[in-house]
């Protein structure tokens, strides 16, 4: 009888843990450090296996890919430290410095973000180009920006109004 009664317990429980899990939102992402991500993408960039932190930052620092502020293993990894660590990777591509080309390296960072469940950085402009990187536009290496380029120039202002209002239908006269 006791038997009986905790594996039905078991099997409710379980049964709510499922629906728990079923009803998170998506949005809900564990978060990943910086000093774990560098460990990824030092791998998926071919600089070593198996290495600790503190080895794939060294790596990293070696081909210039070191955010501006510097790896933290506390800090969350956060869009923006996406663009900015996926920019710099691109100017070690174009440099030599990593065996990838530029395709290759967005390709990287955009598997690495789907198997971290991290969103996808953005693809950067690059000072001097057009184009974001990867379009066959030129521009060499330079200083990367992430801002989306302008659609083009602004409207035209609106035609400005008849002298006096005459030929403008108004209730107010």
């Amino acid at each position: 009888m006791f038997k009986r009664k905790a594996i039905w317990f078991l099997i409710v429980v379980v049964f709510l843990l499922g629906i728990i899990q079923a009803l998170r939102p998506a949005s809900v992402q564990a978060a990943v450090t910086q000093c774990e991500y560098a460990v990824e993408l030092a791998e998926k960039l071919g600089l070593g296996k198996g290495l600790s932190a503190d080895e794939a930052i060294s790596l990293l620092t070696k081909v210039g890919i070191v955010p501006k502020d510097g790896w933290g293993c506390e800090v969350v990894v956060t869009l923006d430290f996406l663009n900015e660590i996926q920019g710099l990777a691109i100017i070690a591509a174009r440099k030599g410095l990593i065996p990838f080309s530029e395709e290759h390296t967005l390709a990287i960072f955009a598997s690495l973000s789907r198997d971290m469940d991290l969103p996808s950085p953005i693809r950067p402009v690059f000072a001097g180009s057009a184009q974001p990187v990867g379009t066959g536009a030129g521009g060499g290496a330079g200083v990367a920006s992430f801002a989306v380029p302008s659609p083009g120039p602004p409207s035209p202002p609106p035609p400005p109004a008849p002298p006096g209002g005459e030929g403008v239908a108004s209730p107010w006269k």
